[in-house]
């Protein structure tokens, strides 16, 4: 005689659905966690890109005024504060830039011209 077997159900149980709804939340969740923190980097990356090129342009502004009528001065754009100091002699002036980007790390940027 044969033993008597229970019959086969089709589907799935109820804790197996669980665990894979659970598995499937964690990972939509993991993957929207580091959607925001690649936009946020991104963010700060464009910030810093802007000030950079804000910081280019006054340095090569400073680079063609006369030696003589060099100043140290400061300006706030959008993406940060940029200050400059001066410090000429009789041969060469040294122009020190720093930037401020907003929420980001600061820098310095130190550039000498010659004076005649």
């Amino acid at each position: 005689m044969r033993p008597a077997t229970r019959p086969r159900h089709a589907g799935l149980t109820t804790i197996e659905v669980l665990v894979a709804v659970t598995l499937l939340v964690s990972a939509i969740s993991a993957t929207l966690a580091v959607q925001a923190k690649a936009t946020a980097l991104a963010s700060r990356v464009q910030w810093r890109r802007l000030l950079a090129i804000a910081a280019t342009s006054t340095l090569d502004s400073l680079r063609t005024v006369p030696c003589a009528t060099l100043a140290s001065g400061s300006a706030v754009t959008p993406s940060g504060t940029l200050a400059w100091r001066v410090a000429p002699t009789t041969t060469v002036a040294t122009i020190t830039l720093s930037a401020v980007p907003t929420g980001g790390i600061p820098w310095r940027i130190e550039s000498v011209r010659p004076c005649p």
